[in-house]
């Protein structure tokens, strides 16, 4: 301490501006030693919606990477400057030594990528890679999916070529509108890392050779996010090794002898099998009828109606609001109330088998009726003479309790069809994304919630508002007479006493005789 009161009595300016100099550097030196601490310890998150922090899932899934994982972000400008994605990344890479992030230019992609905008990302694993675009972050709520589906339909309408839904929702309608105010970034990025990392993946075989539909585009972004690969082939070299999941989507002819074979060796050894049937092909499809009857499942080929006014359509019978069995679906359906809209679809009867469990997540009312011959009615009402009123299931998932492999059977493809899903404000998409996880658990997405991106706005009240200008306009007066008093006490000359001054007095007195 000597030392520096020495050097500071020597030279005062030397010494503050050594003193100021070393003071920077030290506080530089924090700063950098700062930056090597993990994210998820230096960081705080005060977002209102909890944006950079993950959920236990996500944690696990990063503290459990065997493999490198590599992400390549799009951007313009500075890691630390490209927005919430960045930041996520960096929060990441804190919980897993396995995974390097690197910035990287749109001009400076190769041509296999294509365009990508700010905030996309390439993900790159041992084994395959994904590209996430960076309007598969957001989702519509049912609050503004109407709005943007009319506004689709009807420019389609008018002749504008604008794609799928989906596509069109992607090229930044409703971004430019905003009417994206649901976020997926934690689920989307997740599911992207899991998915290139891990060794042995889902395989779900959608067959093609008997006039089936093809799945909504929907769907493929659903099982991406389920680490999820879906081929499209036929079983004439019989089940591909690996496939946990084979999807047979409204077909119009029937299988072969031969591969009712294979399905039957399939399901016995474990397989799964969703079967989506319709009213107007369901009775060419002996073989697949005969395949279901082996987890006591049948249909007599009747056009499903409900006349009960709380269970259609504004009246329309043909037009279902059928019953929906959440608990049916073992929790894979998010709460919420559901009301999906059904149509051309056959009443499933179930019978009860022995060593088979069947689970009902969807049926009629008991006010429900068949039509038998329904092409050839005139209208679509309830003949006592030739209809058969009852219960009917629409949507079953049956099980071989002896590990013989589980079957869904859904009636009508109007559950997976956009026009439908429409009229049902977007309750049919998630109840059949459900279903296929209930029936297979591999397509479960991870159990991460959105966000909401609307923030609600702070009304303070007028309490409020006054004490704050109180203490904004108080607290600097106070200081500044703090300041104005000890500035004056300071300045204020020393009254000496003649007594105390540090002059002896004999010596005063010596000399004032010498004087004299």
């Amino acid at each position: 301490m000597n030392f520096l009161k020495n050097a500071y009595k020597r030279s005062p300016a030397a010494f503050s501006a050594i003193l100021c100099l070393a003071a920077a550097l030290i506080s530089a030196a924090i700063c950098a030693l700062v930056t090597l601490i993990p994210m998820r310890i230096r960081a705080i998150d005060l977002t209102p919606q909890k944006l950079f922090s993950l959920s236990d899932e996500t944690v696990d899934i990063l503290n459990g990477l065997d493999n490198d994982v590599e992400i390549l972000l799009v951007s313009n400008t500075g890691i630390e400057d490209s927005g919430t994605v960045a930041k996520l990344l960096t929060l990441y890479k804190s919980y897993s030594g396995k995974l390097t992030v690197k910035l990287v230019f749109p001009d400076e992609l190769p041509e296999e990528y294509g365009t990508l905008s700010e905030g996309s990302v390439i993900v790159k694993g041992p084994h395959r890679e994904t590209v996430v675009y960076s309007s598969d972050y957001y989702d519509v709520s049912d609050e503004y999916f109407n709005i943007s589906y009319n506004y689709y339909y009807y420019a389609t309408q008018q002749g504008y070529n604008l794609g799928t839904y989906l596509e069109f929702m992607k090229n930044g309608y409703g971004e430019a509108l905003g009417l994206y105010d649901i976020a997926n970034y934690e689920l989307i990025l997740t599911t992207a890392i899991d998915y290139v990392s891990k060794d042995n993946i889902t395989t779900v075989l959608a067959l093609t050779n008997h006039g089936e539909t093809m799945l909504e585009a929907y769907l493929y972004s659903e099982f991406r996010q389920t680490f999820t690969e879906v081929t499209f082939g036929t079983l004439s070299q019989g089940v591909p090794e690996n496939t946990e999941c084979i999807i047979i989507s409204d077909p119009t002819s029937d299988i072969t002898e031969a591969e009712y074979q294979t399905l039957t060796e399939y399901l016995s050894g474990g397989g799964k099998l969703a079967l989506i049937t319709s009213y107007s092909n369901v009775a060419k499809l002996t073989l697949l009828r005969k395949l279901c009857d082996q987890f006591g499942l049948t249909t007599d080929g009747g056009f499903v109606c409900e006349d009960d006014e709380n269970r259609n359509m504004n009246g329309y019978p043909q037009i279902l609001r059928p019953i929906t069995l959440p608990e049916a679906l073992g929790g894979k359906l998010t709460a919420g109330e559901y009301s999906p809209v059904f149509s051309g679809g056959t009443g499933i009867t179930v019978t009860e088998k022995e060593g088979v469990d069947c689970s009902v997540f969807l049926k009629t009312s008991p006010n429900a009726y068949v039509k038998t011959d329904a092409e050839n009615s005139e209208s679509a009402d309830f003949d006592e003479t030739k209809d058969i009123r009852g219960e009917f299931a629409l949507g079953v998932i049956a099980e071989n309790k002896n590990g013989g492999g589980a079957l869904m059977w859904i009636s009508s493809f109007s559950l997976n069809n956009s026009d439908y899903d429409l009229v049902a404000t977007g309750d049919n998409y998630p109840l059949f994304t459900a279903a296929l996880a209930a029936l297979n658990d591999s397509l479960s997405a991870p159990d991460i919630p959105s966000i909401s991106t609307v923030s609600d706005v702070l009304t303070a009240p007028k309490s409020a508002f006054a004490v704050g200008m109180v203490i904004a306009i108080s607290v600097p007066c106070l200081l500044m007479i703090a300041a104005a008093i000890i500035t004056i006490k300071r300045r204020k000359p020393k009254a000496y006493d003649t007594q105390t001054d540090g002059i002896d007095s004999e010596m005063l007195g010596d000399n004032a005789d010498t004087e004299q």
